[in-house]
């Protein structure tokens, strides 16, 4: 009994990889429209509320900066409710051209 190994040539490491790639992502394929909500974007907002989420650091060496961070969004989230909007507040009054 011999103990050959195969050698791999190049087209069989491309065959290869292509089934892997294939086979990985046939699940998501799949799976994309199986969750509940729409993904990420830019979508217009349903209903009256809009909840912000902000990850700012709190502790640690940073404090000082997430608390300087944390009152900047305060602050625009409260220029936002306002202020009518931020489409309107965001003109460019120095451009011209």
């Amino acid at each position: 009994m011999k103990n050959e190994k195969k050698i791999w040539t190049r087209r069989d490491v491309l065959k290869t990889g292509a089934g892997v790639a294939a086979a990985s992502s046939t699940p998501m394929f799949f799976m994309k429209d199986a969750w509940a909500e729409d993904s990420i974007g830019n979508f217009p907002v349903k209903g009256g509320t809009v909840k912000f989420g902000f990850n700012v650091p709190q502790t640690g060496a940073y404090a000082d900066e997430g608390a300087d961070e944390l009152r900047g969004y305060y602050l625009a989230v409260e220029h936002l409710n306002n202020g009518g909007g931020m489409l309107e507040t965001l003109k460019p009054s120095q451009l011209k051209g």
